[in-house]
Parts: C-alpha cells; structure tokens; sequence
C-alpha cells in the first residue's frame, strides 16, 4: 500500500534482529551511560493521561544486584518460609542473571479523574517503549513481570 508507513518494519532494518536467548546466557556489553539515559527518555514517552507518571525505573548493576537479590529473597521468605533451595536459588539471582537491570515500578494509585487501570497500561507501555529501544540500540531484552 502506498504511503502506508510501517514501524515496525522499519524499527528492524534499522538495527538487527535480537534472537530470543534464556536470561542465563546474557553478557556484557550493557548500554552505556549515554545509552541508558536515551532508553529512560524513550520510556517515558507513552500515553499519560493527567501526566501522573505512574512509573518508577530502579537500574540494578554490579554487586548492588546482588545486595538487591539478597533483601528480595528476606521479602520472599516472609511470604513464603516454606522455600526449598532451588526456589531460593531462584530468587537470589534473579537480578544477577543479566549485567544490567532496569526494573519499571508501576506506582498507579487511586485518582479523581484517571482510573489505576488506565495508569497501569502507561506503565505497561513504558516498558514497551523501553525494551523497544534496547532492541533497536543492537542489545538483548526481556520483559519479566513479578
């Protein structure tokens, strides 16, 4: 069709296509400084009804990922004492799998006019624009939820 622009076609001839790789086989190189301050503007720019922005980004690098899996797996344990070890395993690393972490917060919260469904969906598309542009920088991404 003629004059039909197409993004996502255009999205990959602009950076090769990332296979699908299980999270423990990620290595380095991570973005760059610069790079990551890109990724976090493209981010953000997503449908935000009342400009609430109803997200947080908390990056996990370095030996504060395994700080953070350390305290997460403490959270995990008063949920659930009951863990066996691999479960625990599990849940130790799980920020330590991949060099670089960019976790997106969902903070929807109660509003007059936006309704917390509509705030979660701006979050959920931030993370879309995130790993979008992971992808077309030539880096591996993965969407994980928790």
């Amino acid at each position: 069709m003629k004059g039909f622009y197409d993004p996502c076609s255009t999205l990959y001839r602009c950076s090769p296509p990332v296979a699908r790789f299980p999270l423990l086989r990620w290595a380095s190189p991570v973005p760059d400084s610069d790079q990551i301050a890109t990724l976090l503007s493209i981010a953000v720019r997503v449908p935000d009804h009342g400009k609430l922005k109803p997200w947080r980004f908390v990056l996990f690098e370095g030996e504060v990922r395994k700080q953070a899996g350390e305290a997460l797996l403490a959270l995990r344990l008063e949920e659930k004492p009951y863990l066996d070890e691999e479960q625990r395993e599990k849940e130790l690393t799980q920020l330590s799998r991949a060099p670089l972490v960019i976790a997106v917060i969902s903070t929807a919260a109660p509003h007059v006019k936006i309704p917390e469904w509509e705030q979660q969906l701006s979050a959920a598309a931030s993370c879309m624009n995130l790993v979008l542009g992971v992808h077309a920088m030539g880096f591996a991404a993965q969407w994980l939820t928790k």
